[in-house]
């Protein structure tokens, strides 16, 4: 009898746990875990060393990447970048690489040096909202090898982003207008390069030595838009292809094209995307 009484309180239970979706505490904790990976966890401008370190680590241990997330006003907040950068060259984490997301945070333009010389800087996500990147804001960070760039980039200053030798790739948006003198001078390892339709000037130097540069996409459709860039890529980089997936093979301007940006092309292909 007590046997039967047994089976019927299991049936009981059974019957509820399926009519409202009981969740053990094991299918608790993943869903929790599932909803943390959605949101990286984000510091305010006013955080201190300690408590930007203890959200990077946390960031660590949900994504597998330390990851430093700033949210809110840093338009004057030079003591945030102060603590940031006092994390990034921390001697523990000489040998790791981090992640810089200010997605979310609200910055015009970033100043100049901010992160000059910083080893660990190995990815950087920028928010939209940025127009300027002043000089040297990111020269020397030899382990950078991914870029978010804002929508709402202009301008980037002179040696911006020099010798950051980790960098295979480049996609400037289509705002960008002015890349300043040696801006991406020294990228060691970068293979291509996509530069916007509204780009007005390329300065001296700005993609020199660049040896291993071969692929360049232009999204504008006249060869004349881009001023002052004769001499943009210099030295030991030689720029050999040429993509115009905007411009129709038929065009009347390939006089013009075949020695776009001072370069002499090796091959220009008309209506035509990077290819990998």
């Amino acid at each position: 009898m007590k046997f039967i009484n047994y089976l019927y309180i299991l049936l009981f239970f059974f019957i509820v746990s399926c009519k409202y979706n009981v969740s053990s505490p094991t299918d608790t904790l993943e869903n929790y875990e599932d909803t943390l990976k959605r949101e990286k966890l984000l510091v305010n401008p006013d955080a201190d060393v300690k408590l930007i370190e203890s959200y990077m680590i946390r960031n660590k241990n949900i994504f597998g990447t330390y990851i430093i997330a700033i949210t809110g006003d840093i338009t004057n907040a030079s003591e945030t970048f102060k603590n940031v950068k006092e994390v990034l060259n921390d001697t523990k984490y000489e040998n790791e690489k981090i992640e810089l997301d200010i997605s979310k945070a609200t910055l015009d333009t970033m100043p100049q040096n901010t992160f000059k010389d910083i080893k660990t800087l190995a990815s950087l996500v920028l928010n939209d909202s940025m127009t300027i990147i002043e000089d040297s804001a990111f020269e020397n960070c030899s382990s950078l090898s991914y870029i978010r760039f804002p929508k709402d980039l202009v301008e980037i200053k002179r040696n911006a982003f020099k010798n950051c030798k980790a960098i295979k790739s480049l996609y400037l948006f289509g705002s960008l207008k002015i890349i300043g003198e040696n801006s991406f001078d020294g990228l060691e390892e970068i293979e291509s390069l996509i530069l916007p339709e509204n780009l007005t000037t390329i300065k001296t130097g700005a993609f020199a030595n660049c040896p291993k540069l071969k692929k360049v996409q232009y999204f504008g459709n006249d060869p004349e838009a881009i001023k002052e860039s004769t001499q943009a890529f210099q030295d030991k980089t030689k720029a050999e292809y040429l993509y115009l997936p905007d411009v129709k093979a038929d065009t009347e301007d390939k006089a013009k094209w075949a020695n776009f940006l001072g370069v002499t092309w090796k091959e220009i292909y008309y209506s035509q995307y990077i290819k990998d």
